[in-house]
């Protein structure tokens, strides 16, 4: 079988265009893999700091809520 530069040539770019694509998958899958641990740290850290602030005041879970409503709620009608 006998292959012609042109064909070599294809092969070459195809094989790097497949190398480019699974690079660019592997970065994003990282950088959202970190995000996901950042996030899951944020939570599990915000869950300590709610137990210890629930012992000395009870509504602390309340304001919390109140508090990040209110900031979804501003910053949706700053969007608009």
């Amino acid at each position: 079988m006998c292959f012609s530069d042109t064909s070599v040539q294809v092969n070459f770019l195809l094989y790097f265009a497949v190398q480019g694509k699974y690079m660019e998958n592997k970065s994003t899958k990282s950088s959202q893999m970190a995000f996901e641990k950042l996030r899951d740290a944020a939570i599990e850290n915000m869950c300590i700091a709610l137990l210890a602030a629930y012992q000395v005041d009870p509504d602390c879970v309340r304001a919390l809520v109140a508090s990040v409503s209110n900031s979804l709620f501003t910053a949706e009608k700053s969007d608009r």
